[in-house]
């Protein structure tokens, strides 16, 4: 597996939009693994501080490793942090912003999974990539390795693998 990442993920830069959780530090020792340039950023940052460092890190991709955090956030904070991070990645020419998310049931966590896929298909101001990755039950791990695998694909010209899109549990 490792063979099929290092191509597209060697030596790029990588912006995390994540805190202290499990699968933010998971994402960040495995991208520092596969020789990726991982920079950590808090999701609910300031548009300000996340243009400045989508600009330095010049065709970055953003990953928002727990996106359930989030969701956890006030109702009235949800949409407007999302927003600034899917507004600021298109400002700045992302090639690919992912977005992982543990299940799809929670009313705030699917209601963010669906405007961001909106997001990415917008009509007008220029579409943004984003891959929502949904990844329940999986360990930390695995939820990386396939989420970096669904990136790499995308990365290496696979461009319609964007949407709404899920990780099997490996079988016992």
């Amino acid at each position: 597996m490792f063979h099929q990442l290092l191509p597209a993920w060697r030596g790029r830069r990588v912006l995390l939009a994540g805190g202290d959780d499990a699968m933010t530090a998971a994402m960040h020792a495995f991208l520092d693994e596969i020789g990726a340039r991982p920079l950590r950023i808090l999701p609910t940052c300031s548009a300000e501080a996340l243009c400045r460092t989508l600009q330095t890190g010049r065709g970055a991709v953003l990953i928002v490793p727990e996106l359930n955090a989030l969701a956890s956030l006030q109702p009235s904070r949800q949409l407007p942090a999302l927003n600034a991070l899917i507004c600021e990645a298109r400002e700045a020419g992302t090639p690919l912003m992912m977005l992982l998310a543990r299940g799809s049931d929670a009313q705030a966590l699917s209601r963010l999974m669906h405007y961001a896929d909106e997001c990415s298909r917008a009509a007008h101001g220029g579409a943004v990539s984003i891959q929502i990755i949904r990844h329940e039950g999986m360990p930390a791990r695995e939820a990386c390795i396939g989420a970096l695998a669904l990136g790499a694909r995308y990365l290496m010209g696979d461009l319609a693998l964007t949407g709404i899109l899920a990780l099997k549990k490996p079988a016992d």
